[in-house]
Parts: structure tokens; sequence; C-alpha cells
């Protein structure tokens, strides 16, 4: 939640200088709260399927959009569309982490059907349970607790089991989820894809009287923005 709002705010600061429409603001707007909302509710099956959706769909309509290209190239606003393509990468990919996080949990379900406790499993040689038995001693509610830690989160460490004893839910905690690398990663191209693309370069292009190599330069940029959405999604999958 707190790098939810952290993102937020910087998309904030970006977008009340960068803001020409109404379409824009919309856009931003919406993609930014279903960013924050699916860090808060990550582990909400439906509600994420409901966020990815709208993320999905507001990405796509933010950069297919009449005010993502309009008939001046001047007047594109690169900087929101390399937001727009992090936040488009990153519901894209956080869809396919919602189907891992689905199939990750029944198996963590079907780990868990039957177990109560140590002291209730079977063994296949009643040697070998009365052996571990006597080495758990006294510490049986310790092993329980990492078992149940194990099977909810995927892996049993001292910081996860004391993070469990304080009442917060683990389930998932050892998965990754794909649409992190966006997070992590996305940023930083969309900076640096502004720094080399951005307003200020475009516009010593377009007065140069270098007219074919600005034409070029233009259709250029136009294909390496969707290419880089591309890019990110496919580096999510691996």
């Amino acid at each position: 939640v707190i790098a939810g709002l952290g993102a937020a705010a910087g998309v904030c600061l970006v977008s009340t200088t960068y803001f020409g429409a109404w379409q824009m603001s919309m856009y931003t707007a919406v993609l930014t709260i279903c960013y924050v909302l699916s860090l808060a509710f990550a582990t909400r099956v439906r509600t994420m399927l409901v966020l990815n959706v709208v993320g999905v769909f507001f990405g796509a309509a933010s950069l297919t959009g009449a005010c993502v290209w309009p008939p001046e190239i001047s007047r594109v606003y690169w900087i929101l569309l390399a937001a727009w393509l992090v936040f488009f990468a990153y519901f894209v990919s956080n869809t396919l982490g919602r189907v891992q996080y689905v199939s990750l949990s029944r198996m963590a379900g079907e780990l868990g059907t039957g177990y109560t406790s140590v002291t209730e499993a079977h063994a296949t040689v009643p040697e070998d349970k009365a052996r571990i038995l006597a080495d758990i001693g006294a510490n049986v509610e310790d092993v329980d607790a990492s078992i149940r830690v194990l099977i909810d989160s995927g892996m049993s460490t001292p910081t996860l089991r004391d993070v469990a004893r304080r009442g917060i839910d683990l389930r998932g905690t050892a998965t990754w989820r794909s649409s992190m690398i966006v997070t992590a990663f996305g940023p930083w191209a969309a900076l640096l894809f502004y720094a080399y693309y951005g307003d200020a370069h475009f516009k010593n292009l377009l007065e140069s009287p270098e007219r074919p190599y600005t034409s070029w330069h233009a259709h250029h940029v136009a294909t390496v923005s969707p290419l880089l959405g591309a890019a990110c999604i496919l580096l999510c999958l691996f």
C-alpha cells in the first residue's frame, strides 16, 4: 500500500505538469487508482480479476486513443505515454500473477487437507513417527506453527514465523508475481525513454530543416513505444 501511494504521488506530480486534456486526466487517474488497489487487495482473487480487466482496458484505451496520437507530434505527452505503457504492462502481467496465485492457493489447500497436528500425523513406519516425536519433544506447538506457515506461504523462515504470530496473512508470500518486474524496472525504462524522446528533443527535430529525418524519427518513436510495452510483458513471462 505504501509503495502504491508513493507511485500514485509520483504520477500525480507528473500529471499536474503534463495534463492537457480531460481524457488524459481520466486515463491516468483510473490506472493509478487500479494500481494502488491491486497492491492493497493482492490476495483477493475476484477483486484482482476486476482490477486487472479495468486496468488492461484503460491501459489499451490510453495507448490507442485519439488523445495519444494527435495530428502534431509536438503535442504528444511522452512522459504520460511512457507511464501508460508501464501501467498496461503491469496489469497484463498481473493477470498472469493472479492465475499463478490461484493455482498455488489450491495446491496449499490440498497440502493442508486433513492436517491437524504433527502428533496425529500418520507414518508408514511407526518407529519413524516415534523417533520424530521424541526429537520434537515439548516443541509441538512451534513445529505445528512452522508447518502451517510452510503450507500457507510456500516456505517457513524465522522471520515469516514471527510475522505469522502477529496475525498477518502469509498466503502466497513465497511466490513472486511477474507484475513486480514491471513495477521495479518499468519506471526506469519509462524515464530513460522520456529522457531521450522528450518534448524538447521533438521540438528541436520538428524545427530542423532535415524533414526526412524528422519524419522517420517520429515514426520510429511511435513504433518503439508499443514495443517497449511488449518487451516488459515478455520479460514478465520468464
